[in-house]
């Protein structure tokens, strides 16, 4: 339905995959607005568009796997923050006669600021030193747990620490993961 509105041609249903998007303060209204990951408030949070290298994060699930996107959102705090420090630099080297050439950055990274220390004012509505802070149990209802470069869904995540005390390695996982997939994939292929 949704490819003949947008007239894409609908060929291969196993190629097709859910999308989950996480807009907490749309979803949940305004009170679940995600807080600052920096300065841990929500007061002077707002949209702030769309990440532009990338669209999704792709989520491993037992049987697929699925993308999640949010929006980026900026925290006016941290921005006027960041740009008051830029200030005090700018003057301090002035005074001393020096030039520091600053870009004006709007990146999840600072360059040279080490991890807990970004300095930016900006951040995806799924990170996750975000999406704890949510206020009346929120957190619960983000469907994965992201890392640096994966995500694993939270029922794979739930399945991981009986299995692994059971004395099931991670390898063995990793191939049931593999197996679950596969004859997911070949079920649907199957019924074409």
């Amino acid at each position: 339905v949704v490819c003949h509105k947008v007239r894409l041609e609908y060929s291969e249903p196993a190629y097709y995959r859910d999308i989950k998007v996480w807009i907490p303060d749309v979803q949940f209204g305004r009170d679940a607005m995600p807080p600052c990951p920096h300065c841990k408030s929500m007061m002077h949070i707002s949209p702030h568009g769309w990440r532009v290298n990338h669209d999704a994060r792709r989520v491993t699930d037992l049987f697929s796997h699925y993308s999640i996107m949010s929006r980026r959102y900026i925290c006016s705090t941290c921005k006027m923050k960041r740009k008051a420090e830029k200030d005090a630099l700018a003057a301090a080297a002035q005074s001393v006669g020096a030039h520091v050439d600053m870009e004006d950055e709007d990146e999840d990274e600072v360059p040279g600021a080490t991890k807990g220390e970004r300095g930016a004012y900006t951040f995806m509505g799924y990170d996750q030193a975000s999406v704890p802070l949510l206020p009346h149990g929120r957190s619960l209802d983000f469907p994965a747990v992201l890392t640096y470069r994966g995500a694993v869904d939270v029922k794979v995540v739930s399945l991981m620490r009986p299995l692994f005390d059971a004395g099931v390695r991670p390898e063995f996982f990793s191939k049931m993961l593999l197996e679950l997939h596969s004859k997911a994939y070949t079920l649907e292929h199957l019924k074409r």
